[in-house]
């Protein structure tokens, strides 16, 4: 069993690093979580992803701490390096190049059945897909029933699943989280799963860069955004999501078509306050672009109600006058 020692040398250098203020917004939800359907297999042909590495191409430019990347690079450990330069993926530890590692999870799994524990870890694929339509595509890349290197478990029945998302409209991340079994104590020498976003040099010696990291500290509880190496004390809870949202991309508004919209994050009720009398449409999208709420013919202050709708990111579109507007709405009941 090989491992590469990419993440590791780069957190252990890190403590000797002074960092500046990310250029994220951290915040956690919780979303109902789903397996991904129609994915694309990563690795289907290696019966045991024992820290591989693949390349996959992206059809649109992925923006990271604000420069643009045209390639991602999954490792079956947990973790996405995007980059814009050929990579040499068999012989990584050599590059010279600085990646973007955007860490989902940071911690060392394998793939649940290369050591036919249990029949449902048979299989534990990693997969990804594009979802919608220009310009509000999302990467997705998940890894399914994930198992961990380190697991002393009696019966080894450890596992977690998790998922990275990157929304083409506005350049955030989500780690979104499913069903896991998690017991620290049968897991030797485990520090901590390390999650968040940060610049990572491969030359002269891995290290990560000194601005823009942001890492998530603490635990499921409470979680919070650090701006210095840290591990996170545990797994966090099935169904809970992780968000990384750049600065200042809060909302994109036309300027010709003024709606108030609030509160948001929504508890339950969303509020419009048009700057005219005219009337209005508004129309609410889930993450797959299908409209979940439609609402015609309106005028003046309205309340929308979004009960039987799960926690998540929507997309609010308000047609008036031919012109239309577009806000994110993140629901959090």
């Amino acid at each position: 069993m090989k491992k590469h020692i990419l993440l590791t040398t780069a957190a252990m250098a890190t403590l000797f690093a002074t960092t500046t203020k990310a250029q994220y917004t951290f915040s956690t939800f919780s979303s109902p979580y789903e397996n991904l359907s129609n994915s694309t297999n990563l690795f289907p042909t290696t019966p045991n992803w024992d820290d591989e590495f693949l390349k996959i191409g992206v059809p649109f430019p992925v923006k990271v701490n604000g420069e643009n990347y045209d390639s991602v690079m999954v490792e079956s450990n947990g973790t996405l390096f995007f980059f814009n330069n050929f990579l040499d993926l068999n012989n990584i530890e050599s590059e010279t190049d600085t990646l973007m590692a955007v860490m989902p999870l940071g911690e060392y799994v394998s793939q649940n059945g290369a050591t036919d524990l249990i029949a449902r870890f048979d299989n534990s694929p990693i997969s990804s897909k594009i979802e919608g339509t220009a310009p509000n595509r999302i990467l997705k890349v998940e890894w399914r029933d994930a198992g961990f290197y380190s697991d002393t478990s009696n019966a080894q029945e450890l596992y977690i699943n998790l998922q990275a998302w990157y929304y083409e409209a506005d350049g955030v991340f989500e780690f979104r989280y499913g069903a896991r079994n998690f017991q620290p104590y049968v897991l030797n020498g485990f520090s901590g799963p390390v999650f968040g976003i940060a610049p990572l040099i491969l030359s002269p010696v891995f290290d990560f860069a000194t601005v823009g990291d942001i890492y998530v500290e603490g635990n499921a509880v409470a979680p919070a955004a650090a701006n210095a190496y840290t591990t996170f004390t545990g797994l966090p809870n099935a169904n809970q999501v992780f968000r990384f949202a750049p600065l200042g991309t809060a909302i994109a508004e036309d300027n010709a078509l003024q709606f108030g919209l609030y509160p948001n994050p929504s508890t339950g009720l969303l509020f419009i306050n048009p700057a005219d009398a005219n009337a209005y449409t508004i129309e609410l999208f889930d993450q797959t672009g299908k409209a979940v709420v439609t609402q015609a013919n309106l005028k003046g202050q309205q309340t929308v109600s979004l009960d039987g709708l799960a926690n998540g990111l929507y997309m609010a579109r308000i047609t008036a006058n031919g012109k239309q507007t577009t806000k994110r709405v993140l629901l959090a009941k």
